[in-house]
């Protein structure tokens, strides 16, 4: 909202009071947060309003009907911002940031500017395999869950990453990897700390507005690089379920209600996914990224469920009737792979022992907290060595 408007507000709305991006009208016990008003589109509905901020017209237009798996694809995206105020003021400023480059804003154009991810893993297989995958529509989509799948919607199937989980492997990265970066070792305690409350969602997923920390641009590029291995591979283990005709057995498997075997029909699934991502890639150099990517991806994972034996507030997330323990399918990779392309034997007997020394140092950091709910409390922890600083949501962002 401009300063023209904000003062208009302040007139039209007794009580209101000067915030960020708007104002505020109410107390403590219930607020609304107003970033903008003005003159309705009459050719949308009440309902159709709540896409305004965040969709372009037309966009909202096809979602009346959709077609194709590509709307269904915008649906999702569509819906999981609108149920959340707070992924509002997010898009928001990523419009505007968006447009300020000369682009004119639309949701899905937004999120084509991250689909390098999954083109360069699909150019990296070989061809009919990229010509399956042609009509698959892939990304991201900013869900609390720290997920991806492959869907088999009615129209179509459709995978999608959660923005959620590149953040946790961003978090984790630095929690894990930061020391040799020369990130203070009390940082990564906290970037540990903002990963695990990611996977248990109550780490608002406010990062472009409220940064927890600033990196140094060298530092934030090699983790950066990191991460993404880590996100490619995640879209070439859910094409490898596509591409494996997994989608259509699972179903039909589940239709048989056989509870035993379906978890062990479907760990195999997850075991054949993670071989078949790397495999199937025909460039060795990137082959080998992937594999260390998958690596470390395992070893994040474990360290969830390390912590979810020690603490009742970790949810265990790594392992489920449908997948595997990490360090089962990491140790499955390494006797199908060799030591070719993941690290070897000793390295990965140390990458264990760092993870379980990190995960104690993270529970000590719990334990001593002066708060309870230091993993469940909706908001955010912050990288102070990193210039994280804490501010007033609304107020001060």
């Amino acid at each position: 909202m401009d300063e023209e408007k904000i003062r208009q507000a302040l007139i039209l709305f007794p009580g209101s009071r000067r915030a960020a991006n708007g104002v505020i009208v109410g107390d403590e016990e219930g607020s609304f947060y107003i970033t903008d008003f003005g003159p309705r589109d009459e050719e949308l509905t009440p309902e159709e309003d709540f896409l305004v901020p965040f969709c372009a017209k037309k966009e909202i237009i096809r979602l009346r009907s959709l077609k194709t798996s590509h709307d269904y694809l915008l649906r999702l995206r569509a819906i999981t911002i609108a149920d959340s105020s707070r992924l509002n003021r997010v898009m928001i400023e990523r419009g505007k940031k968006f447009e300020r480059g000369g682009r004119i804003w639309t949701l899905s154009g937004y999120y084509d500017t991250f689909n390098k991810y999954h083109r360069n893993y699909i150019l990296k297989i070989p061809h009919k395999d990229r010509k399956a995958l042609r009509s698959v529509p892939s990304g991201f989509v900013p869900l609390i869950e720290a997920n991806a799948i492959c869907l088999k919607s009615v129209l179509g199937e459709v995978v999608i990453v959660s923005e959620a989980l590149k953040y946790f492997y961003y978090y984790m990265t630095i929690c894990l990897h930061g020391t040799r970066y020369g990130i203070l070792p009390e940082d990564c305690v906290n970037a540990g700390l903002i990963g695990l409350r990611v996977m248990v969602g109550s780490e608002a997923q406010d990062f472009d507005i409220d940064p927890r920390g600033i990196l140094p641009k060298p530092v934030e590029a090699a983790i950066r690089q990191s991460v993404d291995a880590m996100v490619e591979f995640t879209y070439g283990h859910e094409y490898a379920h596509f591409l494996l005709g997994h989608l259509s057995s699972v179903a039909e498997l589940r239709m048989a209600d056989r509870n035993e075997d379906q978890i062990i029909y479907e760990h195999a699934f997850e075991y054949e996914a993670d071989l078949h991502a790397i495999r199937v890639v025909t460039n060795r150099d990137y082959r080998s990224k992937l594999a260390v990517a998958a690596f470390n991806i395992f070893l994040y994972l474990y360290l969830i469920e390390f912590m979810a034996v020690e603490h009742s507030d970790v949810p265990n997330f790594a392992v489920s009737r449908t997948h595997p323990a990490p360090l089962d399918r990491l140790r499955n990779l390494r006797e199908t792979l060799g030591n070719k392309d993941l690290p070897k034997r000793h390295e990965l007997g140390m990458a264990i022992f760092e993870v379980r020394r990190m995960a104690s140092i993270i529970l000590e950091r719990i334990k001593a907290s002066s708060r309870s709910d230091v993993l469940t409390a909706y908001g955010s922890v912050y990288m102070h060595g990193l210039g994280g600083k804490e501010r007033r949501d609304r107020i001060d962002y």
